[in-house]
């Protein structure tokens, strides 16, 4: 089991804090603790199916075999971000890699215990299913944000959603970082260095961000999305 302050925490953001009280109890009596220092790596894309992980603290790394090789990482996941279930459900191999993006506090849930929890209920197949769908709504988004022709709109887009905040976050949730350097945040949004580097240096000066070593701090999440979302 995990212990009460990662079971709140789980509880207050993310998938399961959007299920009812029976279910998320009983997801998170079948979860135990894993730690990962920054660089190791959880499961390969092509990997045999395995189990779900939820992010307690740290940021998780996912990547794709799928993108060209300058791209390395393709979203990162914050505190309440849950993974895994598609191939579960399916059995087919990993389509994405996760990796630990900064030291990484994780819920695993077994493949056995995701069947567990699933014949409990008569309706818990459906709360499972919500996951699935919240996952595919941001891969969703993440394709939809390249679409946007505009240079300075689609950075900002992909460092509102590597940073957590692409969405509006509950009121009094703690400013986002995300753990990348200006040179990965350039590849992710398909720009080059010089035109990322640019709108990076112009919201630095505005106070909207922070720019720092290996790390991009979002400070104005609220003034940036609407910037975002004017085109």
């Amino acid at each position: 089991m995990i212990d009460s302050e990662a079971a709140a925490l789980l509880l207050r953001h993310g998938w399961l804090s959007h299920t009812p009280p029976a279910f998320s109890a009983l997801v998170l009596d079948c979860c135990v603790s894993l730690r990962r220092a920054a660089g190791e790596s959880l499961f390969y894309a092509g990997d045999e199916t395995g189990g779900l992980y939820g992010v307690v603290s740290g940021v998780m790394q996912i990547s794709s075999r799928y993108t060209s090789d300058d791209v390395h990482i393709i979203h990162l996941g914050h505190a309440g971000y849950w993974v895994g279930l598609g191939s579960a459900f399916t059995g087919a191999a990993r389509q994405v890699g996760i990796a630990a993006r900064t030291d990484l506090v994780c819920a695993y849930v077994s493949p056995a215990a995701i069947n567990t929890i699933a014949a409990a209920g008569a309706d818990y197949w459906r709360y499972l299913a919500l996951l699935t769908v919240e996952n595919a709504g941001m891969a969703t988004c993440a394709a939809a944000d390249l679409l946007i022709r505009d240079v300075e709109r689609r950075c900002l887009a992909v460092l509102l959603r590597v940073s957590d905040c692409r969405f509006a976050l509950p009121i009094g949730s703690p400013t986002q970082t995300a753990p990348i350097t200006q040179d990965e945040l350039a590849a992710m949004a398909n720009l080059s260095r010089n035109a990322a580097g640019a709108v990076l240096r112009k919201y630095a000066a505005s106070g909207a961000i922070e720019l720092g070593y290996r790390a991009i701090k979002v400070l104005k999440p609220q003034m940036l999305r609407a910037i975002v979302n004017a085109g």
